[in-house]
């Protein structure tokens, strides 16, 4: 089974019989489903509908993986609450009959959670690699219609590849949040050293220096130097995009011009809006500084509606979107730059969800941006400008606080 066909399958609705289906494929042997699932009390948590356990994972190290479907009740928010969904199936893990949970969590609504939890393992010096009593590790999706669940799809086939020999290991490592973190991270700095290398290259470089005022020297570590300004426009440039697609996913990008809430926009909504323009090579100096300055940075706006899309797009102050480059309209990049990078973000869930110690939404979480500007900042934390984590506030608080970074480098 193909990622594109996991993917297909991860954004229909939940379904039993799909769920299952797409089960067997990925743990092949492994996995044994009940033709009568077996009932489990939901006790008097007026939460949950129902709990079933509908199969168990049995794995060639010996540990068992209880494979539990659990209904909720149409208040639960199946895309927050993670730590008291992932409560609601940790009592399954008894160390001797299941080591760990496959759970999905549905509801009426369209989009459902899957989780993977299990205990904690930990190396011992003398004993090597031994269970411990800690709190459990939980690995969590959002999927269904309107998730991009390419990520979930890409960590399902990792494990369908190794399926005539799986072992607990293998399903910890498909769903690490570190491991995904640096492939975003490596592939990322590819993108930013080629919308770099075209600023500086042999064809660009006399208007980039004009524009940025670069004098050129005999020096090569000197003339690097000099072209530092560059890099940091890269990497602010960069930086309003990734940050934008957290504002998507919260949905404040595109609303309805007639609405008046901060709801029902488009959750794709750059890649669509690079996809409208009639002049692709022309997407950074005629639609996104356009986009940045004239409405994320522009307050007062008629019902905050955006001329260039008849839509509403929120103002966020705090400087992200200032203009700070003269005569950066100027500059321009080939399309399929642009296009590659937002097929690339596309592949990522930007999860708006604050990590729990003992959760990890499988995706990017804010906290990347401090990780991404950390290590591409250069000498700026000589002079003492770091960027904060987790210091986007507006992307775990309410719809009402819709102001940006005020006090972090980007």
């Amino acid at each position: 089974m193909t990622s594109d066909d996991l993917r297909t399958s991860l954004r229909q609705p939940y379904a039993r019989q799909t769920w299952t289906t797409l089960l067997r494929r990925v743990f092949g042997k492994h996995v044994r489903l009940e033709s009568q699932p077996r009932s489990v009390s939901t006790g008097d948590d007026e939460a949950v509908r129902s709990i079933a356990q509908i199969g168990n994972v049995t794995l060639d190290d010996g540990r068992n993986l209880a494979v539990i479907e659990v209904e909720v009740s149409d208040s639960i928010m199946l895309l927050r609450n993670r730590v008291s969904l992932r409560n609601k199936v940790a009592r399954f893990i008894d160390e001797d009959r299941a080591h760990g949970v496959l759970a999905v969590f549905s509801s009426s609504r369209p989009e459902y959670r899957f989780s993977f939890t299990a205990r904690e393992t930990v190396f011992d010096e003398q004993a090597g690699i031994v269970e411990k009593e800690t709190a459990t590790k939980r690995f969590t999706y959002v999927l269904g219609p309107g998730e991009t669940c390419t990520t979930a799809a890409q960590r399902f086939e990792q494990l369908s590849t190794k399926r005539d020999s799986l072992n607990l290991g293998d399903v910890v490592e498909a769903f690490s949040v570190e491991k995904l973190n640096k492939e975003f991270f490596s592939s990322y700095r590819e993108h930013y050293l080629r919308f770099c290398n075209h600023l500086l290259g042999d064809e660009a470089r006399a208007q980039t220096y004009r524009i940025f005022g670069i004098r050129q020297v005999s020096i090569a570590a000197e003339q690097a130097r000099l072209e530092k300004p560059v890099r940091d426009f890269v990497k602010r440039l960069l930086g309003r995009i990734v940050f934008l697609h957290f504002i998507q996913k919260k949905g404040w990008m595109g609303c309805p011009a007639d609405s008046d809430c901060w709801s029902g926009g488009d959750p794709d909504f750059l890649r669509n809006y690079f996809h409208a323009s009639t002049d692709k090579a022309a997407f950074h100096s005629g639609r996104l500084l356009p986009l940045f300055y004239e409405a994320l940075n522009t307050p007062g706006r008629p019902q905050d509606v955006y001329a260039h899309t008849g839509t509403r797009i929120p103002y966020l102050n705090g400087g992200l979107f200032e203009a700070v480059i003269p005569g950066e309209r100027e500059i321009d990049f080939p399309s399929d730059y642009f296009e590659a990078l937002l097929d690339f973000f596309a592949q990522y869930n930007f999860t708006i969800d604050e990590n729990d110690p003992d959760e990890h939404e499988v995706g990017i979480d804010p906290e990347m941006l401090g990780h991404i500007f950390e290590n591409l900042l250069e000498d700026n934390k000589d002079k003492g400008a770091y960027y904060t984590p987790k210091a986007i506030v507006l992307i775990s608080s309410g719809n009402n606080n819709r102001s940006a970074v005020t006090n972090n480098q980007v």
